[in-house]
């Protein structure tokens, strides 16, 4: 049962983690649709987990929530390469290749002087 209650905590804060990526990307719509629907299969997954704790897994109920927790997962994954595909990553790859570019610069300034 230990275990079990592990497994239910930690996917409560990582769907809590996501809930708040979710509330970031108020203007990018695909990808907080697709964080919104993470945090959802996480949810759903603690669900099953505590059914499986109590001994029910097995049953119905527990194969209807796995299918949606696949489904949303898979929806989650539609949503952000849409978001990929619609520029809502755009600023975040930006913002890395400027990081690059001044590693680059830096590490030649650092050639040179040697």
């Amino acid at each position: 049962m230990d275990g079990y209650i592990v497994r239910i905590i930690v996917l409560l804060v990582f769907a809590g983690l996501l809930g708040l990526q979710v509330r970031a990307a108020r203007n990018l719509p695909h990808r907080r649709r697709a964080f919104g629907m993470a945090a959802a299969a996480l949810l759903v997954f603690a669900g099953h987990t505590l059914l499986e704790a109590n001994g029910g897994a097995a049953g119905a109920l527990g194969t209807a929530l796995m299918i949606i927790n696949f489904v949303l997962l898979g929806g989650a994954l539609v949503s952000y390469i849409l978001s990929a595909r619609h520029g809502e990553m755009y600023r975040q790859y930006e913002q890395f290749a400027a990081g690059m570019k001044h590693y680059r610069k830096r590490r030649q300034g650092e050639k040179e002087e040697s």
